[in-house]
């Protein structure tokens, strides 16, 4: 009974080795990733359109928002600020079922502009209730996803010189081991300081780990941005429906 179980629950590599237990009362990952020098609509539309045919590995499903019945919401005509430069500019949702077909995950996408590049924010969470642990898969999930960009027509070098992790919440990656995707040394500001190192699409050794965040920390950010993300919505006049 308990290897039947195990078979169920497992992630099936690779990409699971950055497991989540209860950051988010269930298990969840959220990556803050940088697109360097890539526009938000180009990943929007990719995106939008990649799970729409049912993502990279035919297991996700695009989900309808407020604003858009088919996809992604455009929330430019509101003019969403936040903090370090950020424009809102779209918002999607994916639900992704695991490979045994036994669980399904919910992934959420916020694609903001920085500069002359994309900061994308990827959070997945298990569905079904008392997931404190989920073997890597909402890590996975968006890995699969970030892997998926190379139909966008990059070859891997070129992946590997404009794509990095710019911090996380949950899914710490392994003590020890390279991480999928590593940022640059980052200010106490959270600013990443010089040039990108290499990212999952070309591994290398000596990748730089994100230290893992402590808990008090990490809860006061999440209320933060919470805070900051209710008051630009209040700003820009945002209907009700889209809170």
């Amino acid at each position: 009974m308990l290897s039947l179980l195990s078979s169920l629950l497992a992630c099936d590599p690779p990409d699971c080795d950055r497991a989540d237990h209860g950051t988010c009362g269930n298990a969840c990952c959220k990556l803050s990733i940088h697109l360097n020098k890539v526009v938000t609509t180009t990943i929007a539309a990719a995106l939008n359109t990649s799970l729409s045919e049912g993502g990279p590995d035919g297991r996700f499903r695009l989900m309808p928002t407020h604003a858009n019945p088919h996809g992604f919401a455009d929330l430019r005509p509101y003019h969403i600020s936040r903090s370090g430069g950020r424009e809102v500019h779209f918002l999607g949702q994916a639900w992704h079922e695991t490979e045994k077909h036994t669980y399904n995950d919910t992934v959420n996408l916020l694609v903001m502009s920085l500069g002359k590049g994309t900061i994308l924010e990827a959070f997945s969470i298990s569905q079904v209730g008392g997931a404190y642990g989920d073997d890597g898969q909402n890590f996975k999930n968006i890995a699969v996803l970030m892997k998926g960009l190379k139909k966008l027509g990059y070859g891997e070098a070129e992946l590997s010189a404009i794509v990095s992790e710019a911090e996380h919440e949950g899914c710490p990656p392994p003590a020890g081991e390279s991480a999928l995707w590593a940022a640059a040394p980052r200010s106490s500001a959270g600013v990443v300081l010089g040039a990108l190192v290499p990212s999952v699409f070309a591994p290398a050794a000596g990748l730089v780990l994100l230290g893992l965040y402590a808990g008090a920390r990490a809860a006061a950010k999440r209320d933060a941005a919470r805070q900051e993300g209710e008051a630009g919505l209040r700003a820009a006049g945002v209907p009700m429906a889209m809170r």
